[in-house]
Parts: structure tokens; sequence; C-alpha cells
């Protein structure tokens, strides 16, 4: 929202006090004036107002500082250096936050030797003071942030696009559509005299970027329209909309807007969960949770956070079509300071946002940290050049991560941007990306293993490996990958990191492997043991519609698989365990399938097998493992052929107590 903010203040610093001459007023008028301005948002002309009033009363170091900080608001970087050094001069003792801000102003100018020292000089003149111990971890995340700015990743090309995109207020919010196609935000340039935030649809074509406008049914005249996002399966097109509210305040909500037959239907607004009432939400980028449902990480300045705009996030309810109470990302991710412009890979469950309160190379820097909702690694700076002593956000890169987008106010004299006030869209390149490929297999460790009654071959397929990266004590989860038919798995993993595979539903091998520094391939073999933990489908059981009664092809899968293992294995209690899908009453539903589940018992009875060995459990629609509706309304058959299903459980010693409760009844 920073970028937008900006901008929008400073197209209302061109709309007010126009008829005001400046070098008429008196000291007093200037400095009212100044207020006044200030209270509105006209920056530039409180700036013209306090030049003015400085001239006449240049001992007033308050309004100095004043001055240096709303040069600040503007990234008008050397001015407000000029002004706060002078504001700290004038009264070196009761200017202590004129000495920091001229450091880090020295340091988002790009002069880190002179920020050093002069940061130094202010622990050492004002370490004991209230303005130190508040701001004592940020300064010493500015002292870090520039030990980093000599650490430069040289793989990356980063370049500025041209004329055609980037024009004379800020671009922002840059998505890719596909490879040749992005989406972004920028003020109308069609001549009206009213203007706006608004969608912009670039497409390359022999190396000449044209624009054109978008989503002009989504941006309706007057709206201010940014920020957009699309979900995974680009079905749903999420945005937000600001304006200014009584206070002066820029107040952004989030709508979404559902594609149906190639037609983007009117936006909604979310509900008052994620738009809070009086609260900015903005900056919405879209994820899978583990029910392959949209999960929406956000920005908001709400109440409860971690410090002015925090990362927040809130899963999508597949039973209401709502979305649950947001949650704050947590403090590995969230400072005291900003934390905005998220951009999630849920490929790879890795975040990357942009921050100002975590150690930087000046302004606001792109981070990355494995994991999601509030379990996060430790956030890690991707320094130079994707970051500058600049402000540096709105990462994103398109499906094969080599390349991607960034937005920045950074100096590009290569292609004549000079100065820092107005943010453009940059494109970058991974050249001779590092590639570590983990790959490796399981198989069943011991000759008894139950599961092995219901697989073809001792490498099991369809079985579901994860990967967690060690950050410490803990374990971060990063992605799954089902084992072929041979039984082997893969991973691309990062450089120089730990990490360690687990096997979903089975006791296995702990494996725990440390990448590379270089291409390389690293493999591994996890050996499997016991019973599994979770029950397994099983597969072949089917019911004709509204049925409980087995059909011949479901009584020939007992038959084949589940009656033999019984029958080896006399020691063996199973349940049996079957779902439906949500078409019917949900009480009928648990009826159905726990008689469905009780036709399975009885056909095993019939074939010889101890009734005291199996139990009937039905769970009706209760379980989905899929989608019944897609996202757009229409029915999801696929997803309910799988929510449709018979499932095996092996009832351990640690079973046995609930076995006996439910075998009574």
């Amino acid at each position: 929202m920073k970028t937008l903010v900006l901008s929008l203040l400073m197209l209302i610093s061109t709309l007010g006090f126009s008829q005001i001459e400046i070098a008429t007023l008196s000291t007093s008028q200037a400095k009212k004036f100044a207020q006044s301005a200030i209270r509105v948002g006209n920056i530039e002309f409180a700036i013209q107002c306090l030049e003015h009033y400085l001239t006449h009363k240049p001992e007033d170091s308050r309004y100095a500082y004043v001055l240096a900080g709303l040069y600040r608001e503007l990234r008008l970087y050397t001015d407000a250096m000029k002004w706060y050094k002078y504001s700290y001069e004038i009264n070196p003792r009761k200017n202590l936050k004129s000495l920091y801000y001229y450091a880090l102003m020295l340091k988002m100018d790009g002069n880190y030797d002179l920020a050093e020292e002069f940061f130094e000089k202010f622990k050492k003149e004002g370490k004991k003071s209230d303005f130190y111990k508040k701001i004592r971890k940020q300064y010493q995340a500015q002292i870090l942030g520039i030990d980093l700015a000599s650490d430069q990743t040289h793989t990356t090309e980063i370049s500025r696009f041209g004329e055609t995109i980037n024009q004379n207020y800020s671009e922002y919010s840059p998505v890719f559509v596909n490879d040749t196609t992005i989406l972004y935000s920028a003020f109308n340039d069609d001549g009206n005299d009213s203007l706006q935030t608004v969608f912009y649809e670039a497409t390359l074509n022999e190396n000449i970027w044209t624009k054109e406008r978008a989503f002009n049914e989504i941006a309706k005249r007057g709206d201010n329209v940014g920020n957009g996002c699309f979900s995974p399966d680009k079905k749903r097109f999420y945005f937000t909309k600001c304006s200014e509210n009584w206070q002066n305040k820029i107040i952004c909500e989030i709508y979404v807007s559902v594609n149906k037959n190639g037609i983007w239907n009117e936006p909604v607004k979310l509900g008052n969960k994620i738009n809070l009432a009086n609260f900015t939400s903005t900056h919405p980028c879209v994820g899978k949770n583990s029910k392959n449902a949209d999960i929406i990480y956000f920005v908001s300045d709400r109440p409860d956070g971690q410090g002015e705009k925090d990362i927040w996030y809130a899963e999508y309810n597949i039973k209401t079509n709502l979305f649950y109470e947001p949650v704050n990302a947590g403090r590995k991710i969230n400072t005291e300071y900003d934390e905005i412009t998220p951009f999630v890979d849920t490929e790879n469950n890795i975040l990357f946002f942009s921050s100002d309160g975590h150690p930087g190379l000046g302004g606001l820097d792109v981070f990355s940290s494995c994991g999601s909702k509030r379990k996060w690694s430790e956030p890690e700076n991707l320094k130079a050049p994707i970051n500058s002593s600049s402000d540096d956000l709105y990462y994103s890169y398109n499906d094969n991560s080599m390349s991607g987008l960034l937005v920045s106010n950074r100096e590009d004299l290569a292609t004549g941007k000079i100065g820092t006030c107005c943010d453009d869209i940059y494109s970058f390149k991974i050249i001779s990306p590092t590639t570590i490929d983990l790959r490796g297999n399981v198989y069943f460790a011991d000759a008894n293993n139950y599961a092995s009654y219901f697989k073809e071959n001792s490498m099991l397929s369809k079985i579901n490996v994860s990967l967690f990266y060690v950050d410490g004590e803990e374990l971060i989860y990063v992605k799954t990958d089902t084992t072929d038919i041979e039984g082997y798995f893969s991973f691309h993993v990062d450089v120089n990191k730990k990490y360690k595979l687990v096997v979903d539903d089975y006791q296995s091998d702990e494996f725990e492997v440390f990448s590379a520094t270089q291409d390389t391939t690293l493999t591994a073999s996890i050996g499997l043991y016991g019973t599994p933990v979770s029950p397994m489908i099983l597969e072949d059981i089917f019911y004709e519609f509204d049925d409980i009664n087995l059909t011949a092809n479901a009584q020939n899968a007992i038959k084949d698989k589940l009656l033999p293992f019984l029958l080896e294995n006399p020691e063996v209690r199973i349940e049996i365990l079957s779902h439906t899908d949500n078409h019917g009453a949900e009480e009928y539903n648990e009826i159905l399938s726990q008689k469905r589940a009780e036709a399975v018992v009885d056909f095993l009875v019939d074939m010889g097998i101890s009734y005291n060995r199996l139990i009937a459990i039905g769970y009706g629609e209760s379980n989905p493992i899929a989608f019944n509706i897609n996202p757009d309304g229409s029915d999801n058959e696929n997803g309910r052929k799988l929510n449709r299903r018979t499932e095996l459980k092996i009832i351990t010693d640690t079973d046995m107590s609930f076995f006996a409760e439910n075998a009574e009844k």
C-alpha cells in the first residue's frame, strides 16, 4: 500500500492550496498553512511553506525536523538528509532523533561507510535516551544491514522496464499473466482530468512492450484499484480498492472477482473479518492450504499486530464459502515496523515479502521465509541486486522461478531514472542457477509389514514423503511428493540448507540431509516399519447410487486383497471406514455410510472372518479429501468420486480400548 498511498498523496498535493502565494506569507501564516497541509496530506505544499518559514526562523530545529520527515515521506533522501543534519546541528542534545534519521538517510542514499559512522555516533550520544531504548532493535537491524550491503548475488541480472511501462507517477504490483504478459497498476494516462489508479496489461512482442487498459469491467470510474493477484488456478482475481476516509486516511479493501465461462463477474468485497472497518486491508496474494482451498495472505494495520503494517492470513472454509477469521503471520515475519507486498510460492512453501524492520540495505528490502501460516523459518535477505539502498518491493516470479518482477524507487542512471521519488517496475533473471536435486525411494524394511498386502511390490507407490527444512530446533514444512510406481520420490532443494525427510502414515527411518553449494544430486533410501498410522483407501469398493449393497466388482476386490490379508494374519483387527460426498442431508449420509461399512463387515463375516475382529464406522460427508463443488460453483464430479471411498485402518494396541468401546456398542 505504501506505493499507492504515496502516489495518491502526491496527486493530492497538486490539487489544493494552488491559489496561495507562499512568498507573501508571514512566518506564522506559513507555519499554520504547513500544519493544515500536513493534516490533509498535501505534502508538497507543506514542504514549500516550511522552506519559506525556516528562511525566516532558521533556529527552529523542531520544524526543520518536521521538514526532513516530509522529504523522507516523499522518499527524497538527499533533501531529508540535509534537513535532519541541519536540525541536529542546531541543538545536538535535544535532537538525537535527527541524528539517527540522518544516519538512516545516508544509508538509504547508499553511503554505507558514513552511515555506519553516524549510527555509532548516535549510539554513543543517545544510548541512555528513551528514544534509543525504543528503537534499539531497529538500530541493531540497521547496523546488520550495512554488513549485508557488500554481499551481492552476482547470478542475478536486473533491468528497468522502458518508458512505455514506467512513466511519470509510480507503477506497482506487477504479476505475471503468462511468460510474455504482465498485469500491473498505475495512474491512468488517457488524458482524462479525473486521475485514478487502474490496471494495465503489458505484452511483449518481438522484444517490444505494448500496454492497454485491463479489467475495465472491474475498475469503475472513480475507483482507485490495484494490487491484483490471481488464485493458483487463475479462476479468481483478488485486488484492492482504496479511498480516503473522513479522517483523510487512505483505506484499502480487498475484493474478488470470479471468472465464469471466460467472463470476470462483478467484484465482491470480502467479508468484514478481512476488511475490518476503519483499517486497511491490502496486498493480497493467494496460495493453497492442505485441503486445496484458498489461503489469502494480506497486509493490514488492524489492531493486535506486531507493528505498523503486518502480514496476516485467512483460510477459505469450503463448507461455508467464507474466509475464517484472519490470523497474524507471527513474530518471525512481522516486526514493529512494516511488512508488506507478500508473494507466495505455493509449490515450495516460500513466502517473499518486503520489510523495513528486518536487517536490510536501506529502506524496504525483499526477504524470503520457508513455511506457512504462523510457522516460518528465519527470514533471509535476498541481498543485492534484488535489494538496494532504496525501497524494493512487490517481488514475484513466473512459474519456472528463473525470472521475475520487482518494484523499486532506486536510481537507474543507465536508463535515465534520476531521483528516488517514484516506483518503477524492474525485471530480473537468474543466471546460471545452482540446481540441487534430492532423489530417493521408500521400501518395506520388514517382510511382515501389513501394508505390503495392498501394494504390488516392495517399493511402495502412492506413499507421501514430506520434506522439512531444519531451522535450529524447528522443522518447517516445505512440500510433499508422492512416490511413483517404483517407490521413488524427488525434490529440488536450496543451497546450503539442512533438511529432514518424513514418510506420512508410516514408522520409518529418519533421514536428514545437508544440501550442497553446487550442482549435484543427493540420494536417500528410507525403510518403512510396522503398521500404517493412517487409514488406507481400499481400491474398487463401489456401491450403486444411494444403495448399501456391495457390487459384484466390490465383492471381488474384497476377496482378492482384504480377505487373504485377514486369513493370513489372524491376530489383526481392523476398522472399515466409509465416506460419502455431500449430496443429500448430512444425517442421511452418515446413516448411509454406516450401513455401507457394515455391508463390508457382513460380507467378511460370511467369508469366515470373526465379527470380533471387525468394526464398521460411517463418517458420512464429514471427512472430505477433495472439493465437492468447484470454486466457480459448478459440480466437481472428480472430487465427489474421491470422497465416496472406503478405507481400512489396522487397529494397533493403542487403539484397542477404542475398539472395545465401539465393539460393545
